[in-house]
């Protein structure tokens, strides 16, 4: 018995008769199903079992669907789990570090570097300072540092009293006072070449203070 056409429904005979896509169709009947253009074995594309052009032949287009709640669980399970392994890794890198001093030469330059550093600084601190500008004082100001001099003076007369107050006369002795009396007329008598007349020192005599003391 002869198959029916898949396209237009009628009897396919042998001679017109042609197999694809699991149907059987007229030579005339096999075209495109959105431009109707007539295709052979080697010019159709077959999608869901039906011919098309290669113009028209349909492409699969991806559509966003929304994540279900056990997805998103899922996906922060497996978010917070890779935490942690990345948490632990860390740790035992870390454990596997090893300190190592600085050789001679590092230390020299780490040296050299500060010393740089530090001039660079104190430049820097220079030219800044130079771009301050002096201001005067307002008066309030002028005001309050002339009464903390005064108060500072103030306290130092009073500590200055107090410290005086804290020394003992002590009278000379008569033998001091003695020997001072005859060290000034020594010192007179060197510095004017004279002496009262009818004492020794106007004959040259000198008094030794050694001797006497």
């Amino acid at each position: 018995m002869n198959p029916k056409c898949h396209r237009c429904q009628k009897t396919v005979y042998p001679v017109e008769k042609m197999l694809c896509l699991d149907k059987a169709w007229h030579k005339g009947c096999f075209n495109c199903e959105v431009c109707h253009m007539k295709l052979s074995m080697k010019t159709y594309k077959g999608y869901n079992k039906l011919p098309y052009c290669g113009p028209h032949y349909p492409t699969t287009k991806h559509t966003t669907v929304a994540e279900t709640p056990e997805q998103l669980r899922l996906k922060e399970a497996t978010s917070n789990q890779s935490g942690l392994v990345y948490q632990k890794n860390h740790q035992e890198n870390l454990s596997k570090f090893t300190t190592v001093s600085d050789d001679p030469e590092t230390l020299r330059n780490k040296k050299i570097q500060a010393q740089t550093s530090g001039l660079v600084y104190q430049k820097d601190h220079q030219e800044n300072l130079a771009k301050f500008t002096a201001v005067s004082d307002d008066p309030e100001t002028v005001r309050n540092k002339k009464m903390q001099a005064q108060q500072s003076q103030a306290v130092y007369q009073k500590n200055h009293q107090e410290e005086l107050g804290k020394f003992t006369a002590v009278t000379d002795d008569p033998e001091l006072v003695r020997n001072r009396k005859m060290q000034e007329q020594a010192s007179t008598i060197a510095y004017k070449g004279t002496a009262p007349p009818g004492s020794r020192e106007a004959d040259g005599f000198v008094p030794d203070l050694e001797s006497q003391q």
